[in-house]
């Protein structure tokens, strides 16, 4: 996925740094079997904050 994203057209501020994924058992899911947005929201927004510290 970070070959890709380097070899893009994307600009460089637009690419996000090998430090900024996480690995995740599961993403959450809704009772219908849909990815619940506000949950994965959430998760991420929650291991970013522990990276920053």
């Amino acid at each position: 996925m970070l070959d890709k994203l380097q070899k893009s057209d994307l600009p460089a501020l637009r690419k996000p740094k090998a430090n900024l994924f996480f690995h995740v058992d599961a993403l959450p899911l809704l009772g219908t079997g849909k990815m619940d947005l506000r949950g994965v929201k959430t998760l991420a927004a929650t291991l970013a904050q522990a990276v920053e510290v």
